[in-house]
Order: C-alpha cells, then structure tokens, then sequence
C-alpha cells in the first residue's frame, strides 16, 4: 500500500507492517500503546463487532481531508497534554490517557459502519472461518470457553481452527475467547454499582473464588485490585 500526504494510518494488535521505500521528505505524527492498554481501552468498547476488525487489518490507511488532519494533529497534542499533565498517581494517568484514546478508536469504530462500501469487504475461506468463530465467541464466551465447543460448531478440528486462527491473527483461539472473557469482566468491575457478587452471577462463574483465581491469572490481579485502581 502506498501512503501519502493526508494519511493516517491505524496498526491494530498483532497486524505486521514493514516499510519498504521512504521519500526523502517522509514525516509522520504518530502515537503508540501496548498491547495491554489497547485492551484496555476496550474494555468500555468491547461490543465492537469482529467484521470491524477484519476489516481493519486490510484497510490500514484513511485518507483524510486537510481539516480532518488538523482535527488529528490537535488530537495527538491533546493525548500528549493529557499524559503529561500532573496527576496524584500513575493511576489517574493511566486513566486519563484511557479516555483519551476511546474517543479515537470508538470514531474509528463509527467511521466504519457508516462506510457502506466497508459491508462489502469478501473474506478468503480462512478469514470466513475466523469471522465466524469470533461471532460464536461473543454469542457463547460466558457458557463455552473451550475450544472443541467452537470446534464443532464450525465442524473443523480444534487443532485446525487454533492453527487457522493463529496464522490469521497472531494469537491463538483460546486466547480470543479468554479476552472476551477478561473484557467483559473489566467493563462490569467499571460499573461502580455493581458488587462483586453481581459480576460473579452476570458472567456465569460458580462462585467468586473462581472468578477471582481466573481474573488474577489472566489480568494480573485481583477483581477488588482492580477496581480499586480505577475508583481511587
């Protein structure tokens, strides 16, 4: 893909780019997140549906009018303020940055669906079998988080669907569903009037010890921890 003046370009998670030729006057602004971050900054916009994404890892460049770029460049000045800004703790740092950035990718988000000719993207017989696992997912995550579940409704070995999934997206299939997971956790723990015990029965879990052991091993802490990091 060639990119050119008035471009911006959007690299989600696990999607590789490599730049083979630069003009002598080549510039860019850019901004970059972990991982980690981007997960959490949807963790209040996790109900993006997946043909966004799809989409997104074979459209990376927009082009954008000369306002719309100025619009872009007082947004990353905006972000830059906003992480520079003093804060009490590092968490209301995190937590400024985080809003910042959902503004970005929940236009973004909008952008797209409001694109009809974005519906029309064809997908190869692989990218059909990702898409659909990820629409099983976000359908079944709460009561099936193995594999063989999803498996057998897209009547292919577990095997295959892991090795398709990973070829296609970086990452394995149990690790998609256990994102959704986590995810949906996260988004209910930001719901300040919601207990624990209600997060325990609205995602499914027998008990609050295993919701805790399972939050704990995939996000690094416990759900009170990390609550507590976001309502200081």
């Amino acid at each position: 893909m060639k990119v050119a003046r008035n471009n911006i370009i959007v690299i989600l998670p696990n999607q590789l780019v490599s730049v083979t030729e630069a003009s002598s006057d080549f510039s860019m602004r850019y901004f970059k997140i972990s991982e980690l971050m981007f997960q959490e900054t949807l963790s209040v916009l996790w109900r993006m549906t997946p043909d966004f994404f799809f989409y997104m890892r074979n459209h990376a460049v927009y082009h954008v009018t000369d306002e719309e770029a100025e619009s872009f460049q007082r947004y990353c000045n905006f972000l830059i303020t906003r992480a520079n800004r003093p804060v009490p703790t590092e968490d209301f740092r995190r937590e400024n940055i985080l809003q910042v950035l959902r503004i970005f990718y929940w236009e973004l988000y909008v952008s797209y669906k409001e694109n009809p000719e974005a519906q029309k993207t064809k997908y190869s017989h692989k990218e059909k079998l990702v898409y659909d696992f990820f629409c099983l997912v976000l359908e079944h995550y709460q009561k099936n988080s193995e594999v063989t579940f999803y498996a057998d409704k897209l009547n292919v070995s577990p095997k295959y669907l892991t090795m398709v999934v990973y070829s296609l997206t970086g990452r394995s299939a149990k690790s998609w569903i256990v994102e959704y997971m986590i995810l949906e956790i996260k988004a209910l723990l930001r719901n300040c009037s919601l207990d624990i015990k209600e997060v325990v029965s609205r995602t499914k879990f027998p008990n609050q010890s295993l919701l805790s052991r399972f939050f704990r091993k995939y996000a690094g802490m416990s759900p009170t921890e990390y609550r507590n990091s976001i309502y200081i």
